[in-house]
């Protein structure tokens, strides 16, 4: 049985895939995000950056280095004002086996309707990671938001000094 090292033709062939994969998925996340199908345009982004941080793709690092400020704008936007509120949803139970460590220590922390800057001040985690974990969390209807409730002044509360 032939590997991949064996073979030196086989990394060749597989870069353009993996090149086209990385372009592919930002692409949809910009049409998906100028589409303001914001849940469509933050799973594009969770699947580059698992290609880039945990498959150590080459071509998504390259992707990646660009891509950088459009990512934080759609983990930001799918997130909202960081006044709204957010609770717990109904997740399935197949998505809860799939949660991270991270996301259920941040869930762990969320007991009630709370402003999504009192959970990011709470995590005990950097404010780009936080955003992009709950982010993650909304599109997997594990939390839930304003935005998916439609706009009602009883999902905010006034920005704290």
């Amino acid at each position: 049985m032939a590997t991949d090292s064996m073979n030196p033709g086989a990394a060749r062939s597989e870069r353009p895939q993996r090149v086209q994969d990385a372009n592919g998925l930002l692409a949809s996340a910009r049409r998906s995000f100028t589409e303001s199908d914001l849940d469509e345009a933050v799973r594009c982004a969770e699947d580059l950056l698992d290609l880039a941080v945990w498959e150590h793709d080459p071509a998504a690092l390259a992707t990646m280095a660009s891509a950088v400020p459009f990512l934080d704008s759609v983990f930001s936007a799918r997130l909202g004002p960081r006044s709204g509120l957010v609770r717990l949803g109904a997740p399935t139970d197949a998505v809860k086996r799939l949660l991270s460590l991270p996301s259920l220590e941040l869930l762990s922390r969320i007991t009630r309707a709370m402003p999504i800057h009192d959970i990011i001040a709470a995590s005990g985690v950097p404010e780009r990671d936080c955003v992009r974990l709950l982010a993650g969390l909304l599109r997997r209807k594990v939390l839930v938001s304003w935005q998916d409730q439609g706009r009602n002044s009883r999902w905010f509360v006034p920005k704290r000094s």
